[in-house]
């Protein structure tokens, strides 16, 4: 191939490689945002964001009919499509550079470059900026299967290529110098976490200090919805604790973790019942009380004039007195308590 068959195909390779990096948030911004969106708004009734506002927000007065659209107004406002435009231009602005520098280095490389560009980017830099961009498009492809991009996520993109030459240089010293290039690139496959644990690892090794490992299981992963993965996402957006879980904003906690809503609600409904029996409510599951949406049908199934189904919810008060090992009425007085909760009522009414 000749030299300009070379410049040719560097030059459509680092376009191409912009393209990967970029085309998956917006797409998701065209096609899925709205889908997720307007799934949320469909349940948001009047009734429910009655319970919302006054709940979350209680010194807003919205007149009765009015809070759809409000809700709607709200919405655009606090978690809109424009709070992605930043981290997108700078993560194609970043990249964009990154793709230049690659360009005429790679040129330089095979003698395809012009005579402006006669200097080329240091091997374990480029080697480092190239990992780097195969984590971000690796991390944005999954993004793009699952649906799952935040605004954070694309700042964390931006992060991590701000942090791969950087992290290249500082790791590859601790190598010999046939495998600084290599081990630049591979670290590139590891999340941002992980790197910043290894980097804390090899400093402690070499400076002599020690290092404190918490390898405790996240306090969320107590309940039956939340694995590890879920608990950590949660973690990230500051909720660590199950009460904390209880008492958190569903609709913005949905945006910020980009899970399904009804996924994020019924967590809070199981950390709601988990806040009055802790983890004896597992004794519950096999009597189909879970969260505080079971515990509120139930009370529902107790108050009916439907003889049949007050006798079963009679049995059910009964054999989970006798599971958590307390009386009927004490159980039942929680149980009351759970169903005032204005945070139930919330949920409850979402679903009614």
């Amino acid at each position: 191939m000749s030299k300009d068959g070379y410049a040719i195909l560097i030059n459509l390779t680092c376009v191409i490689g912009w393209l990967m990096v970029m085309f998956p948030a917006i797409f998701y911004l065209t096609r899925a945002w709205a889908a997720r969106r307007d799934a949320l708004f469909d349940l948001m009734t009047d009734t429910a964001l009655e319970h919302y506002y006054t709940q979350f927000y209680p010194c807003r007065v919205i007149a009765p009919g009015a809070r759809v659209r409000t809700f709607r107004r709200d919405f655009g406002r606090w978690y809109g499509r424009r709070w992605y435009i930043v981290p997108l231009l700078l993560l194609g602005i970043l990249f964009g550079f990154g793709a230049w520098g690659t360009d005429g280095t790679l040129r330089v490389w095979v003698g395809a470059a012009d005579a402006n560009h006669t200097a080329a980017i240091g091997e374990v830099a480029l080697s480092a900026f190239l990992g780097g961009f195969a984590w971000v498009v690796k991390d944005q492809l999954d993004r793009f299967r699952t649906r799952d991009f935040t605004s954070h996520d694309v700042y964390n993109c931006v992060f991590r290529l701000l942090l791969a030459v950087p992290l290249g240089y500082s790791l590859g010293a601790f190598c010999t110098e046939g495998l600084r290039v290599p081990v630049a690139f591979f670290l590139g496959a590891f999340p941002t976490a992980t790197l910043f644990t290894i980097a804390r690892r090899i400093g402690a090794q070499k400076l002599g200090l020690g290092e404190a490992g918490d390898n405790s299981t996240p306090e969320l992963e107590r309940l039956q919805d939340i694995g590890k993965a879920n608990a950590e996402r949660f973690g990230d957006e500051g909720i660590s604790t199950i009460v904390e879980l209880a008492w958190a904003d569903p609709i913005d906690l949905t945006i910020r973790t980009n899970r399904p809503f009804n996924y994020v609600v019924d967590c809070i409904s199981q950390a709601l019942l988990w806040i009055y029996f802790q983890d004896n409510v597992q004794k519950l599951y096999v009597l189909s009380l879970r969260g505080a949406q079971e515990v509120d049908f139930f009370m529902r199934q107790l108050a009916s004039s439907d003889i049949g189904l007050q006798t079963a919810a009679k049995k059910t008060l009964t054999a989970g007195a006798s599971r958590l090992g307390v009386g009927e009425d004490e159980l039942l007085l929680t149980f009351r308590q759970v169903t005032a909760d204005p945070y139930t009522k919330f949920i409850v009414s979402i679903w009614a």
